[in-house]
């Protein structure tokens, strides 16, 4: 019987040992735990994850996963050796290998890629979380097997921000109004617009501001039904429009409104607060113009109207001095508030940072009054437009084991932008 017993267990040593080393860490690890922080909060909230139960200097796969608005997958990946704790904290944890390649605490979220073909009916390929926030799963893998694994919400909004949908027949514009049920006074609110994609493109940012406390108006002034098809003869009174009945609004403060245009929408954001300084008391210009282009996509005109006369354009574009029509340089002096800057050095859809210095340049040389700030990322590119941190925004295709540059630039911008408003 000893004899038996000896071969038994010289059997089960040698399949260990066919099996590999990975199988009998598997079999001889704790309980391995997926922890963090957050399991709730909204999207702009960092989450610090961490895994427990390994063994000392053990190898494990962590992977992050949801679904967007459209219904389409996005994922990342990350392969990480546990600490002498058998613990992973991406907070301080190099992958070795993955979707990303730098220590990151949200290097799982950030790095998250999509299809690299479109969906029928989802209007972007880029990344669109769905309206009740987004829901990532988080698992660990050992040796192809799922040993662990957790849900997180990240919110669109907080509980208590509600959302009124606008339309013509019920006011002049169309949009959608986010604001929290109870405020303890009058807010800083501001009107958000988007460029020359067109269309209502800033809920998300107007929820996420709501959930701060700032009661926000996303707009569409073209390519939406009712509007104009596209960036032609824009008139500012429907922007104004859009300002008297965001000021009329029993918890915002009719003195404190900002208005936000991202890429073509800088111009009109600009634009509004020179010509109608009674309504707007400061300017978000993200990837900003520093002139008036011409109408988009054809340049065959006017992009923008006053009083039904068009206001002065060039059509040289990446030119701050313009010589077809220097009237087409915005007088930024003019503007009574504060002003905020954001652009990229590797922006390719304009020269956003050659624009957003000459800004600046020309607010300094007349002195100008107010609080004004120009973030600009070097390696950043036209997506700064957008300043939601921690947002998956790469297809599968162009993954390059980094953070891409534009997201390590919102987790920077995002904070100033809300501590900017604050001062208001």
């Amino acid at each position: 019987m000893k004899l038996i017993g000896v071969a038994i267990v010289v059997v089960i040593a040698a399949a260990l040992v066919y099996l590999g080393p990975g199988f009998a860490r598997s079999q001889s690890q704790g309980k391995v735990q997926i922890t963090v922080d957050h399991p709730v909060g909204l999207i702009d909230t960092p989450v610090a994850v961490t895994v427990t139960g390994l063994q000392e200097h053990q190898r494990a796969l962590v992977r992050a996963r949801t679904v967007d608005s459209c219904g389409r997958d996005w994922a990342s990946f990350a392969v990480f050796e546990a600490d002498r704790t058998g613990t992973i904290d991406p907070r301080t944890s190099t992958p070795l290998d993955g979707s990303y390649r730098i220590a990151d605490p949200m290097g799982l979220f950030s790095s998250m890629a999509g299809p690299i073909i479109g969906v029928p009916g989802c209007q972007s390929a880029a990344y669109d979380p769905p309206i009740t926030g987004e829901s990532v799963t988080l698992s660990v893998e050992i040796d192809g097997k799922t040993v662990s694994s957790r849900n997180l919400l990240r919110q669109a909004r907080t509980m208590d921000v509600t959302e009124r949908h606008l339309a013509f027949g019920e006011v002049d514009f169309i949009g959608t109004y986010f604001t929290r049920r109870r405020l303890p006074a009058r807010s800083t609110s501001v009107l958000l617009f988007g460029g020359s994609a067109g269309g209502q493109t800033r809920d998300l940012e107007a929820s996420l501001l709501a959930s701060h406390g700032y009661p926000s108006l996303s707009i569409a002034y073209f390519a939406e039904p009712g509007v104009p098809l596209r960036l032609a003869d824009i008139p500012l009174e429907y922007f104004v429009k859009a300002l008297n009945w965001l000021r009329a609004q029993p918890e915002v403060d009719p003195q404190r409104i900002f208005v936000s245009g991202v890429s073509r929408g800088s111009e009109a954001a600009q634009l509004l607060g020179i010509y109608r300084p009674d309504l707007v008391h400061g300017v978000i210009a993200l990837v900003p113009s520093s002139v008036v282009i011409c109408a988009y996509p054809d340049c065959d005109g006017a992009a923008w109207t006053l009083g039904g006369k068009a206001l002065p354009y060039t059509k040289q574009f990446d030119q701050p001095a313009p010589i077809d029509d220097p009237d087409a340089v915005i007088p930024v002096e003019r503007i009574r508030g504060p002003i905020f800057l954001s652009c990229g050095g590797k922006d390719v859809v304009w020269v956003s940072c050659r624009y957003a210095k000459a800004i600046m340049s020309r607010l300094e040389a007349s002195y100008h009054a107010y609080r004004r700030l120009l973030l600009s990322y070097p390696d950043a590119g036209h997506g700064i437009g957008s300043l939601l941190p921690y947002l998956s925004g790469l297809r599968r295709s162009d993954r390059d084991h980094a953070i891409p540059s534009d997201q390590v630039a919102r987790e920077n911008a995002w904070p100033q932008l809300l501590s900017f408003i604050a001062r208001a």
